[in-house]
């Protein structure tokens, strides 16, 4: 892949950054965002950056293997680890995304597990399963061998990271940041919904017909 092939995915990588930010999916510096530029070689977002407001100098090229260069008075994300072992776990991954929307960390720090979001079919359509990560230190060896295990599963396509928001993967950042809309969206109908009456999730019957479709 040449370099303006590699432009032109970081562009749209901090296209999706701003779009995650207009729906407020990432507040302040949260979040990080990456996607495989091509076998060897990934892009992902410097530590402390602003992702609504994300530019492309704020974008760093690292190898997939060998030690990191040296970008000055940047540094990658600490969650470096976790997206490097993401691409050598998974080869056909070719975007990751580190979310922290309000609703979906409010539930994963509750004492409670995650419920069953399955009553807005954008959830079993766009999201299929999600998976769930115990609470590990960020930017831990741990995380990034809990985190590349949940994804395990062919159907997850977002984990739910105890403590610490949700990370999603998708064929390119705009569809990564759809299914994080639409899991953010469900986690806020089902606190919502607490206070009246609870929510109605798809029985197993309904779930089937509505993948059938």
């Amino acid at each position: 892949m040449t370099p303006t092939e590699h432009a032109v995915l970081i562009d749209q990588l901090v296209a999706s950054a701003h779009d995650a930010g207009a729906e407020k999916l990432n507040l302040s510096t949260s979040g990080n965002f990456s996607l495989r530029l091509d076998d060897n070689t990934i892009a992902i977002t410097a530590a402390r950056t602003r992702l609504g407001k994300l530019s492309a100098v704020e974008v760093l090229v690292l190898p997939l293997k060998g030690s990191s260069p040296d970008f000055g008075d940047r540094v990658p994300s600490r969650e470096t680890p976790m997206h490097v072992a993401m691409y050598r776990s998974h080869p056909k991954v070719r975007c990751f995304l580190h979310f922290q929307s309000l609703a979906a960390t409010t539930l994963g720090c509750r004492d409670a597990p995650l419920p069953d979001l399955n009553f807005i079919p954008e959830l079993p359509v766009y999201v299929r399963r999600v998976g769930n990560v115990p609470y590990l230190p960020p930017g831990s060896d741990a995380l990034a061998e809990g985190v590349a295990k949940a994804f395990n599963d062919p159907d997850v396509r977002v984990a739910h990271l105890r403590n610490h928001g949700q990370v999603v993967i998708g064929d390119s950042p705009a569809q990564a940041v759809e299914r994080a809309t639409f899991f953010e969206l469900a986690c806020r109908i089902y606190l919502l919904s607490e206070h009246s009456g609870g929510s109605r999730s798809y029985s197993s019957e309904d779930l089937a017909l509505l993948m059938s479709y």
